[in-house]
């Protein structure tokens, strides 16, 4: 009878995996179209292309209702998020485009929702693997669509550089430092031929990142692989890593944000072939504040503030000698007090405390916290990419992808770390257990 019902487990447990893998690829495959540019390069803009990419949220919908469960555990564990998204869509009530706020927040509450149930279904080991597999595929395609695509191969005014899979230099270099941050921590939490496999994408990721020449995401890839580095060295004192990195991410941001109003920098910014303007942002963020001021509270809605041909975009570009009109502020925070407003740069803030606390308390543990080091990096990497960037509540975004599902699952993993009768693995997760299961726990 006990041999039965071994053999039984066994079945089950193979059935559970081969579930866990399917679901990966196909999270995989969809997340790669949806966060890239890769079909519009193939396909150009047209009805059919919106169609697909309208498609592709099908898929990843199914996958929200099957493990709609099992999701309600990650809503609990970080309800700032599905709060912050709700109101990105409720928005609609006073946007000043209500249509073009309803059909964006669409794609954001599916997006999050899915990230949402990838950190709830998903061990936080095969959550590294499944972003390192997205950023993988990112830069595979992004080097065949060099290879094959001329509009791969730089647009105008950058012909010199790459954008792969993407429409701007800026997205390769932000997809690049993502799948550099994601393959390197598969890597280091892998063995044999998936750490060969995913050491090589990362190697692919650092040489697309150079060729992109986007210098913000190059800075964060900098910060990174120093932070990776220092991990190594101080592994024994991780708690201590995690908080020295985070000051001298802070301090080095305070720093140069007092530098740039001098003019003392002008130098550096000549011998790196950039305008101290951080390319037009300082006088574009210089505009916003009286925007910001105008709908301080609730925002414009989301993703209506930057209508080509309302007055105040037209002024702005006035403003600022363009002979277009600009279409984002280059500002995660800028950008969401505009969809949203201070209420939702609020919940936002408590987002990060919450998720900051969670990854404080699961270093405290004792336990080899590798896997945990990657969800700090990612975390970093999305702060550091919003303040010259916005990819707060993009909804075709793999930063903020990431952000939630890495973020809801430090939040699962701390749920457990505070429970005194806990003890982790190596990988810094909770062992099964009546209640808890190491395919869905963290």
């Amino acid at each position: 009878m006990s041999a039965l019902a071994n053999q039984r487990r066994r079945a089950i447990a193979q059935a559970n995996a081969v579930q866990i893998v399917a679901l990966m690829a196909l999270l995989s495959v969809i997340a790669f179209l949806i966060t890239s540019d890769v079909i519009v390069i193939v396909l150009g803009q047209s009805t059919v292309t919106a169609a697909a990419k309208l498609a592709l949220l099908i898929p990843l919908i199914l996958v929200v209702i099957l493990y709609f469960g099992r999701s309600l555990r990650g809503i609990s564990a970080l309800p700032e998020i599905p709060i912050l998204v709700t109101l990105a869509l409720a928005s609609a009530l006073w946007s000043y485009q209500m249509f073009n706020t309803i059909e964006r927040a669409i794609p954001l509450c599916v997006t999050t929702a899915v990230a949402i149930s990838a950190a709830s279904i998903l061990s936080l080991r095969n959550l590294i693997v499944l972003f390192a597999v997205i950023g993988a595929i990112s830069m595979i395609g992004s080097l065949m669509a060099i290879a094959t695509v001329p509009g791969a191969r730089g647009i105008p005014p950058w012909e010199n550089t790459w954008n792969g899979a993407f429409n701007h230099k800026n997205g390769l270099g932000g997809g690049s430092v993502l799948a550099l941050i994601f393959t390197m921590s598969a890597a280091a939490i892998t063995t044999g031929n998936a750490r060969r496999f995913f050491g090589l994408c990362a190697g692919l990721s650092l040489f697309l990142l150079v060729a992109s020449e986007s210098r913000s995401a190059q800075i964060v890839a900098l910060f990174s692989l120093a932070a990776v580095g220092a991990y190594y060295v101080m592994k024994k004192f991780a708690l201590i890593w995690a908080v020295v990195y985070f000051l001298v991410v802070f301090i080095f941001m305070s720093v140069i944000a007092s530098l740039l109003s001098t003019g003392i920098m002008s130098p550096l910014f000549e011998a790196l072939d950039r305008k101290p303007t951080i390319s037009g942002r300082l006088p574009l963020w210089s505009l916003m504040g009286p925007y910001i001021m105008e709908e301080f509270w609730l925002g414009y809605g989301y993703r209506a503030f930057w209508d080509p041909d309302s007055t105040r975009v037209v002024q702005i570009a006035r403003d600022l000698g363009l002979g277009f009109a600009p279409h984002y502020s280059h500002n995660g925070i800028i950008e969401t007090f505009l969809h949203v407003g201070m209420l939702g740069v609020l919940v936002l803030t408590a987002a990060l405390l919450r998720v900051g606390h969670a990854c404080y308390v699961i270093m405290q543990s004792k336990a080899d916290r590798t896997a945990v080091a990657a969800v700090i990096l990612v975390m970093m990497a999305f702060v550091m990419m919003n303040i010259v960037e916005g990819t707060i509540l993009s909804r075709t975004s793999l930063s903020w992808m990431s952000f939630v599902a890495f973020g809801t699952k430090a939040c699962l993993i701390a749920q457990i770390a505070r429970k005194p009768a806990t003890r982790f693995r190596a990988d810094g997760e909770a062992p099964a257990s009546p209640r808890f299961s190491p395919a869905t726990e963290a």
